[in-house]
């Protein structure tokens, strides 16, 4: 069958699905013990779940935008980051929690979506948005969008270190850490693997 929408969980291999909420669905992530799991988007709300995905509860905590993501550190599971984007205002807009994803707070509102040609591209935010936090250290923050942007304090402030500075190909999809060496990460952008 088709999924056009929601989130979905199975519970063999993959086998069969069953829907757990509807509505757009941008992002699932999970507490590194498997118990806590978190989703969020448009259409689903920010939802979260204690007992391993068996059941799930709106929390009411975060303002959702048009795109949603959000990123757990696997170090220190209690801080979680939300990423939430609305087309044409001019800005992300980057919260944080320190207590496992009950509480969110507004972080940080002046990583920009202008470009050097000028206002954002409407709808980019729809196609390469991505935030990530460095699995050794949950003040190393990264948010991509055509440029990739890093927080080194939890997300104070932001500095460009890749997309269209020239350092790296822009539109980032994804983000990853290696296993072990907090010195290697990986990026997914329309140029390939960097």
């Amino acid at each position: 069958d088709r999924i056009t929408g929601g989130l979905y969980m199975s519970t063999n291999a993959g086998q069969s699905w069953q829907v757990v909420d509807t509505g757009r669905c941008d992002d699932v992530v999970c507490y590194p013990s498997g118990d806590s799991i978190y989703a969020v988007g448009s259409g689903t709300g920010y939802i979260r779940s204690t007992d391993g995905g068996r059941t799930f509860h709106r929390n009411s905590s975060l303002t959702l935008g048009k795109r949603n993501h959000i990123a757990i550190c696997k170090s220190d599971p209690r801080v979680l980051y939300f990423l939430e984007w609305t087309p044409g205002r001019g800005y992300f807009r980057i919260y944080k929690s320190t207590d496992g994803g009950e509480h969110f707070a507004l972080k940080n509102s002046s990583v920009s979506t202008t470009y050097p040609w000028g206002p954002e591209v409407d709808g980019m935010g729809d196609y390469c948005l991505v935030i990530h936090v460095s699995p050794f250290d949950p003040d190393y923050v990264y948010v991509g969008n055509l440029n990739l942007w890093k927080s080194t304090n939890g997300g104070d402030s932001f500095s460009i270190i890749g997309g269209y500075n020239g350092t790296m190909h822009p539109d980032f999809h994804n983000l990853d850490f290696h296993p072990t060496d907090p010195y290697k990460m990986f990026c997914v952008n329309d140029g390939g693997v960097w």
